[in-house]
């Protein structure tokens, strides 16, 4: 997972035509292919395209799963000449489909996931000191990121790195309230019957379900699972992932040394 997706030079400038024309014929074979499709569709016509379309590829093996993602505690600074410093705190998380997801979707959008959340509140409304700070979610088939950016003048790095420790402690040691807790279920609910109205995103789901063999078949289901979730639930995910002795930290802009920035969470 952290490899560069682009390669490095001199392993680009190894690729041949012949070296493409060789992995097409290992990975785009029946084994490896799933159709998926969504909307005002005649299901025979369509399956009988798709046999007409691909029916003469030959079925090939399937391939291997990627090897088991290792999560390693890092800090990364780099040097730029910018006006403000973008700075980055990862934690280990959740795969996409451990069952503890949905908590986790939830601690998310209130840590930092919108307008109203603990760390916007904090550092933007009452601080003021950052335009941008949220945090995200970056699930993957066997292992997760929790990831909280901002981006900020340098000279308010200290100012705004206490806080989000004063709010993740306060997160851990509290939780949410309930009131938190219920408007949180309710944007994440309502921002996914929108993203179903479309067609394509039923594909989506739909074809992931195929590949991977796990995960939610339609909105009902995922609704329930969210309205499961209790409070200490979220809290409990908060415990888990924000430990500061595997946090990670990654800055570019005017950076300062990785002991400055550790010493807030040590």
């Amino acid at each position: 997972l952290g490899r560069e997706i682009l390669g490095k030079a001199e392993s680009v400038e190894r690729i041949t035509a012949q070296v493409l024309r060789d992995y097409q014929k290992q990975a785009y074979v029946g084994a490896n292919i799933v159709i998926s499709a969504s909307g005002r569709l005649d299901e025979q016509a369509f399956v009988a395209d798709c046999r007409r379309l691909f029916g003469g590829l030959p079925s090939g093996e399937k391939a291997a799963d990627v090897e088991n993602g290792c999560y390693t505690r890092v800090c990364t600074l780099a040097e730029k000449d910018i006006e403000q410093n973008h700075l980055c705190i990862g934690f280990r998380s959740y795969p996409m489909f451990d069952e503890h997801r949905f908590a986790v979707s939830i601690l998310s959008a209130l840590t930092g996931g919108t307008m109203s959340s603990r760390l916007f509140r904090s550092i933007r409304e009452q601080g003021g000191l950052a335009y941008n700070v949220s945090s995200y979610l970056s699930p993957y088939l066997r292992t997760g990121l929790f990831c909280i950016y901002t981006a900020l003048a340098p000279t308010s790095e200290a100012d705004c790195l206490a806080r989000i420790r004063k709010e993740l402690d306060r997160i851990k040691e509290e939780g949410f309230t309930q009131a938190e807790v219920a408007r949180a279920k309710e944007q994440l609910a309502s921002g996914m019957i929108l993203d179903l109205e479309s067609s394509s995103s039923h594909m989506k789901m739909r074809a992931k379900r195929e590949i991977y063999g796990m995960g939610e078949t339609d909105a009902d289901e995922i609704i329930r699972r969210i309205e499961q979730v209790t409070g200490e639930q979220v809290r409990e995910a908060a415990r888990a992932i924000f430990r500061y002795e595997d946090m990670s930290i990654s800055v570019v802009g005017h950076t300062k040394d990785e002991a400055f920035y550790r010493s807030f969470f040590s």
